[in-house]
């Protein structure tokens, strides 16, 4: 398919030769759907902060709205895309059920529509059992899936672009792609957080934990992975996941210290801890220690075969999380982390007085943590062998 993202501009005159370069000037559907992105990560946080401070008064809250317009966009911007195909008939396009379009279109087309089936199913699922006791509820879950796979086809349909794309262009599109892979791991984040980043649920309790670190390995090195493999066989990039991890980091630290400035109430009872703002999720996962480990090795392995690969990376996030987070676990458990910096005092309004104790105390390693950690590590693997196999998808999707 043609590029729908590129206009050619001046040339530049170098020593004996000419040099055309390009600008990017990305598809309004292309920016639309990315926005839907934007939409979700903030929503997400936002949702999960409004439960934890005023409670689930409606379904038609801020942050709902904010988590659904990504479906709209997504649909709006990817359907398009489709259309305009079908329309002109292209014969370079992925064909699905009569239609055309970019692949990553019709990925995202699918996530919206799974995330707009979940609006009423959530909806049905408060009125039925009211408030949720899990963060991954049925409807929850449909809704998790609908925006990672619309993320997904966001991602593809960037990469695309930029695998058509060279100079200038090819580098800032790399770097649009690197900014939506930031957003998929504050959702990802956000979607995992009742085992591994809020006090209210879980938090550094649980960081010497088998548990703690099965769920870490579930949910992260697949992305990290892809975008690492995906930058570095494109552009030669070797950071690309550490540069992810570093921003997602310092964007959920600013949140750890400026949402709290918001004044916000508890609307539902009953009120066990008086709130008077609304309470942030927990200090960020450092995530930039798995990530470094993942660019190293994807690196110096790059022509290895998969299976060695897989085995590595796999098995060098789960060292690299394990060194970062059972330090950080036993500091964010002490009363030093209890004031602003850390926020490990940042208690549910749900939360009662008689408990507070208990997110500073570590669960200690059980018996059986060594063939918990073998667990983790088969995730981690498996997880990493999806992250090169996206990757590798990411390179070479070019429609």
């Amino acid at each position: 398919m043609p590029s729908l993202a590129f206009m050619p501009d001046a040339t530049i005159t170098l020593p004996g030769a000419i040099v055309r370069e390009e600008t990017v000037a990305v598809a309004w559907p292309l920016w639309l759907a990315s926005l839907g992105l934007v939409c979700a990560a903030a929503g997400l946080y936002w949702d999960v902060s409004w439960h934890l401070s005023i409670g689930r008064d409606t379904f038609w809250t801020p942050a709902h709205v904010l988590i659904q317009l990504c479906g709209v966009f997504a649909g709006v911007g990817c359907g398009a895309l489709i259309v305009t195909a079908t329309l002109r008939k292209r014969d370079d396009a992925v064909r699905v059920l009569g239609l055309r379009g970019p692949l990553g279109a019709f990925v995202a087309c699918w996530g919206g529509a799974a995330m707009a089936t979940s609006a009423p199913f959530d909806d049905w699922w408060h009125n039925a059992y009211g408030l949720d006791v899990k963060v991954l509820s049925p409807p929850h879950v449909l809704l998790a899936s609908g925006v990672v796979v619309v993320g997904a086809g966001v991602l593809l349909l960037i990469a695309a672009e930029t695998n058509r794309a060279t100079g200038a262009s090819r580098e800032r599109l790399e770097q649009h792609l690197l900014g939506l892979g930031t957003l998929l791991l504050s959702m990802m984040a956000v979607f995992s957080i009742e085992h591994t980043g809020t006090t209210p649920f879980a938090g550094a309790r649980f960081m010497h934990t088998p548990q703690f670190y099965s769920v870490l390995c579930v949910a992260f090195p697949w992305l990290l992975v892809a975008l690492a493999a995906s930058s570095n066989g494109r552009s030669g990039r070797r950071f690309a996941a550490t540069s992810v991890a570093a921003l997602w980091m310092a964007l959920w630290t600013g949140a750890l210290w400026l949402v709290p400035l918001v004044r916000a109430e508890p609307k539902l009872g009953p009120v066990y801890t008086p709130i008077t703002h609304l309470v942030p999720l927990g200090f960020p996962l450092l995530l930039v220690a798995p990530a470094l480990a993942v660019d190293l090795l994807g690196a110096r392995l790059f022509a290895r075969g998969f299976a060695v690969r897989a085995v590595a990376l796999g098995a060098g996030f789960l060292a690299a999380a394990l060194l970062a987070q059972w330090p950080l676990g036993s500091l964010l458990t002490t009363r030093a982390a209890s004031g602003w910096v850390f926020g490990a005092s940042n208690y549910s309004y749900l939360t009662r007085p008689a408990d507070y104790h208990r997110f500073h105390e570590l669960v200690a390693p059980a018996p059986g943590f060594w063939r918990g950690m073998l667990l983790a590590l088969a995730f981690s693997i498996v997880g990493s062998a999806a992250g090169l196999g996206l990757g590798d998808l990411l390179r070479r999707v070019r429609r």
